[in-house]
């Protein structure tokens, strides 16, 4: 059950927003700038701008269903600033949160995010009919695949031809229910509802995947693949009539899909408006469905076209003009097929320009299905470098798609280029900024918009292609384009030649490298002096929550998943496990008075708003910005901290465990520090004295013979003292007892281990761990390399996995084959470190 205006409804389990409000009859979700009805459009993520708000918060009508979620119709968009997307007047300065990624409505805050690195030979995206046989054949060849899809459900263009069609003499349905099973069985990996954001070069993808029962927090999934295979498929145009915004109005694909995968009928009674192309496909659909067409419209005919859409609040029937007569024919849907052109996702060139990357299917421009399913399975077979030839689908029943014409456009005051945001030739053609409509608009309405542009067509194409930004109405994946944040040191580490990363929205030194000494090297020198002297590393960026409350002790308990109440006096380290039980932060506790502070790996807000979803009564603060945090790591760091403190304090540290002290006269709370193994510090300095505070570190470091640092050698250290890097442990979907941090000891599937390579080379991370040598179709991975490091210290290199049965393997060799190279590993416990 879910309501919508107050009003209660019945939802079935697999629902998605918008088939779940058809199904009950509702078709007006919201209202554009120029104050018109808007309805469903499409079935996908990709409609353009189409949100209801739950519980006050935007949310795409693509998104899965929530039980007990409470929706009402999107309020209007209200004037944000004039001239927005370079358009004059009142019109435009409705349209301004339009011209760039999607913001959350006002008083809303961003969606919380998390980041995770995931390693795979092959990335498919698309999990159509190219796309599925693609992921089966680059697995069946032995390589690694994940299988991306921004639906949640598979088949692309499977779930809309009728279900008369047969595959290798199955139904639709019973075709992709056997791919999918064979995909599990090669141990492939899904990601269902993760919609690529971006297409970067070297092979790294960017997919946003929204968690937690009512996607309140996303997951971006920054994908490193050897070979990309996209396989987007097709993008339904839309064609320019009056009225062609009215709710009821939908894309004939999307009107066969509800009814083929949620049994959800649009309307009872269709106009079916095709350019030049055949529709048999989807008439077939919708009378198996039970919608009647009741006329058919092709407006590429020289003498056919459609006059206007009646109906104030949604579809209540289209006069036709046909043969120099017009006729009103009585209905309450229009499915529009206007042909179809290939979709892509946002990124710097085209697909054929970047290395590693392969179109197929759709995405390639094939119309035909039979053609899409064999360049599918050749596209997979030579991304995974497979030997012979590619299974071939024998397909009846099913036509092929159209193309088109180019569309042709109407300029008139009730005729929508851009039907989600009411935007009319007149609107466009006199934009300053034509590119940034371009880019913020779906697939299906770049022709119109390109068509009204004439001439300037083409380059703005490109500068829009260049600039693109995926029309989703989430705000989730705002966090992405958000301002780069600095430490208060930012200036001194530039001034040492610092080179830098951007991680979970900060700039963060990675290396200081020496003159002709690159960023490897130099993390790989300032490991070796945290290990032999001292080093200062800058922590700023590292969460920190402050929580208190009566019934803080139960919230930490439920927060790590234990079963015995937490007590930051005696708990030092705690995992934080998120909604699906996995790790979702390491937390080292802080007693603060009546509270605690909790100091995670990574940012701050995946903490919050768990604990929020645990306890709303809980008292929590953001707390990272009050103080900037430094760590000095190595066996000379006590006679560094001695050396800076206006009075020494070191010993009364190590029995009490937090102390305060003053350093230049400021006062500096002090903690031990052993998350990297051996001794170390944690002082936090006040922000505002932070900058003086890190040259007196420095200098005291460096005169005892050690060095500043980057978070390069910070990885360095934490892969040897046996850490899981957080990213790492995210993508594996570890559990706290798998990576050792559980409270209470329990059977776990997989445990965390250390590889010490035999040979010089250390293993690469993704890499499958397997028993023998030789390659095999059928060989079976024990485990997965979630870490490797140079390490000068141990003179090798070193590295973590996750191994079924780790425990009974130590010692064991054992090879970690990445698709390019074979490893020899000896399997040990997780810190490498013998003193």
């Amino acid at each position: 059950m879910f309501s919508f205006e107050g009003r209660a409804m019945a939802g079935l389990e697999g629902d998605t927003v918008a088939s779940a409000l058809l199904a009950n009859g509702e078709r007006v979700l919201g209202v554009g700038p120029r104050g018109r009805p808007l309805g469903i459009l499409d079935d996908t993520p990709f409609d353009p701008g189409m949100v209801v708000t739950a519980e006050g918060a935007p949310l795409a009508v693509g998104r899965p269903l929530c039980e007990g979620v409470a929706l009402a119709r999107a309020p209007r968009p209200r004037p944000s600033g004039p001239r927005a997307l370079g358009l004059g007047g009142r019109l435009g300065t409705a349209l301004r949160r339009f011209g760039q990624r999607p913001a959350p409505a006002e008083g809303v805050p961003v969606s919380p995010h998390e980041h995770a690195h995931l390693h795979t030979d092959v990335l498919v995206i698309g999990a159509g009919p190219a796309g599925l046989m693609a992921a089966l054949e680059a697995a069946r060849a032995g390589a690694r695949v994940v299988l991306s899809e921004a639906q949640r459900d598979v088949g692309g263009w499977l779930t809309a031809v009728p279900s008369t069609t047969r595959l290798d003499a199955l139904a639709p349905d019973a075709f992709i229910a056997r791919t999918l099973g064979s995909l599990r069985q090669l141990e492939a990996r899904l990601l269902l509802g993760a919609v690529a954001i971006e297409g970067a070069t070297e092979g790294v993808v960017t997919l946003a995947e929204p968690m937690g029962a009512a996607a309140t927090l996303t997951r971006l999934w920054h994908v490193h693949a050897r070979e990309v295979i996209l396989a987007t498929g097709l993008a339904e145009r839309m064609l320019a009539f009056r009225g062609n915004d009215r709710p009821g109005v939908m894309r004939a694909s999307a009107v066969a899909r509800f009814a083929r995968r949620f049994g959800v009928r649009a309307g009872t009674e269709a106009v079916l408006i095709t350019s030049g192309g055949p529709a048999d496909d989807v008439a077939a659909t919708m009378a198996e469905a039970g919608i009647a067409v009741v006329a058919t419209v092709d407006v590429a005919a020289p003498r056919e076209r459609v006059m206007r859409v009646v109906g104030r609040q949604g579809v209540e029937g289209v006069e036709i003009a046909a043969a120099g007569r017009a006729r009103l024919v009585r209905c309450d849907l229009v499915a529009v097929a206007g042909g179809v052109v290939p979709r892509t996702i946002p990124g710097p060139g085209s697909g054929e320009e970047r290395g590693g990357w392969r179109r197929v299917g759709g995405a390639a421009g094939v119309l035909d299905l039979a053609e899409a399913l064999e360049a599918g399975a050749a596209a997979g077979r030579a991304a995974a470098s497979g030997d012979g030839v590619a299974r071939r689908i024998s397909v009846a029943g099913a036509g092929r798609c159209a193309a088109g014409p180019e569309p042709a456009i109407v300029a008139r005051a009730d005729v929508f280029l851009d039907t989600r945001r009411t935007l009319t030739a007149a609107d466009i053609r006199r934009a300053r900024d034509p590119a940034a409509i371009l880019a913020a608009a779906g697939p299906g309405e770049k022709g119109l918009i390109a068509a009204a542009l004439g001439g300037r067509a083409a380059s703005l194409l490109a500068e829009a292609e260049r600039r693109q930004a995926m029309p989703l109405a989430e705000p989730a994946v705002a966090p992405v384009v958000t301002r780069v944040r600095r430490s208060p040191v930012h200036a001194a580490h530039r001034e040492a030649g610092a080179v830098f990363e951007h991680h979970h929205g900060w700039a963060r030194p990675v290396a200081f490298p020496h003159a002709g000494e690159g960023p490897a090297d130099a993390a790989c020198r300032e490991a070796l002096a945290a290990r032999e002297a001292a080093a200062l590393f800058d922590a700023s960026g590292l969460g920190r929550v402050l929580a208190a409350g009566p019934s803080l002790a139960d919230a930490l308990r439920r927060l790590s998943g234990s079963t015995e109440p937490v007590d930051p006096a005696v708990h030092r380290l705690l995992p934080a496990i998120g909604e699906d039980g996995c790790v979702l932060d390491a937390l080292q506790l802080v007693p603060a008075g009546e509270g605690v502070h909790l100091v995670g790996r990574g940012p701050a807000d995946a903490v919050i708003a768990r604990l929020i979803a645990i306890d709303p009564e809980l008292l929590v603060a953001d707390i990272t910005d009050v103080a900037t945090p430094f760590v000095l790591h190595g066996p000379q760091s006590a006679v560094v901290l001695d050396a800076v403190l206006d009075a020494p304090l070191v010993e009364g540290v190590r029995s009490v465990g937090r102390a305060r002290a003053t350093l230049g006269g400021v006062d500096v709370h002090i903690t031990p520090e052993r998350e990297l193994g051996g001794a170390g510090f944690r002082i936090d300095v006040p922000t505002p004295f932070a900058a003086a505070a890190w040259v007196r570190l420095a200098n005291a470091a460096w005169s005892a013979g050690g060095s500043i640092a980057g978070w390069g050698a910070a990885r360095i250290l934490g892969v040897e003292a046996g850490r899981a890097p957080l990213a790492a442990a995210t993508a594996a979907k570890a559990s706290a007892a798998e990576l050792g941090l559980g409270l209470l000891s329990s059977d776990v599937r997989r445990l965390l281990v250390g590889l010490e390579p035999l040979g010089a080379a250390a293993p690469s991370v993704g890499a499958r761990l397997v028993a023998t040598r030789r390659r095999a179709q059928k060989t079976v991975a024990l485990g997965e390399v979630i870490a490797s490091e140079r390490s000068l210290f141990l003179r090798r290199g070193v590295a973590l996995a996750l191994m079924t049965r780790g425990a009974a393997r130590m010692g064991d060799v054992l090879y970690a084959v990445d698709g390019r190279s074979t490893t020899a590993v000896r399997v040990g416990p997780p810190s490498a470190l013998t003193g």
